[in-house]
Parts: structure tokens; sequence; C-alpha cells
């Protein structure tokens, strides 16, 4: 919209069909927004954040560590800060030892998200509940644990067994 405003005000230059090309995307994407505004319980993108962090602390097994769900909101909030270059981000960064503590978090909160991501894909990915080779070792307690919770019996795992397919079976 602001380019089309810019070509209508004469401070960029295009094509009248350039400038009809960019007015009929802003229709499409105006057009989609308006039919996901009717979308109802769609979670806003912080709420399906938390969500997940929940989720992973639920389902997996480590549960010495710092829970994601306190973290996945104060590391949404500056991670987000950070990206959009707002200066209250600042505030947190007072010496190196702070900017090391989030640091430590991000890379906490990525692995712990990763091996979640491996744990249920090795779930989703076994036919039989036989967790493969590939998975790490440490996460194959979880990956069966959510195998049983997530795949098993579905009937698209039941087809894949009878084909003897070993394709990944979507959650």
């Amino acid at each position: 919209m602001k380019q089309i405003e810019r070509i209508d005000n004469d401070l960029a230059s295009a094509s009248t069909s350039e400038r009809d090309e960019l007015a009929q995307a802003l229709a499409v994407a105006e057009e989609v927004l308006d039919t996901l505004v009717d979308v109802k319980h769609a979670l806003k993108f912080d709420q399906t954040i938390e969500q997940a962090a929940q989720w992973i602390d639920r389902n997996m097994s480590n549960t010495s560590n710092k829970p994601m769900a306190d973290l996945s909101k104060s590391m949404y909030a500056i991670a987000s800060g950070i990206a959009h270059g707002y200066t209250w981000t600042t505030n947190y960064l007072q010496d190196t030892t702070d900017l090391s503590n989030i640091v430590a978090d991000f890379l906490y909160a990525a692995t712990t998200t990763t091996e979640a991501a491996v744990a249920l894909y090795e779930a989703q990915a076994s036919a039989d509940g036989e967790i493969g080779e590939s998975c790490p070792s440490h996460l194959r307690d979880t990956a069966e644990r959510l195998y049983r919770t997530y795949a098993a019996g579905s009937p698209d795992l039941a087809a894949q067994a009878e084909t003897g397919s070993t394709s990944a079976v979507p959650l």
C-alpha cells in the first residue's frame, strides 16, 4: 500500500501495468486478511509460542531444567524487541554477563525445542513404534512415549502397516 501511495505521489516511478499489478496484489492480500479475521479461536503468535512451550514441558522427559513455559514469554519479548530495534531491550543488557545469560537462554530454548521436534518426528515416522537408529539415544524413550500418545492406533498408521510403507505419518 505504501508503495502505491509513493507512486501516486510521484515519489517512486512505475509503469501503469506495474502499478496495476501492485494494486491487484494488495487487493488479494486484503481479501486473505479479511478471511483470516473470521477464523475463530485462532491463536496469536505469542499464544502459539506459549502453547508450544507448555506442550514441551508436558511431553519432554528432562524436567530438571528450566521450564520452557517460564522462559518462552521473556525470550519471545526480548527476541521480538531486538528484531524490531526497540531500545527498551537495552535495559536487559547492562553488561556482558547479561548478554551472555540471554544468549545462553536462547540456546537452551533452541536446543530444547529442537529436541522436542526430533522426538516428535521420530515418533510419527515410526510405523510400529520401534524408534529408528537415527534418533539420538537420549530422546528414544521420549519418542517412544510420543508414539504411543500421538501415533499409535491412528488410521493412517494402520494403513501404513498393512501396505508395509515406512514413510512418515503426519500427526
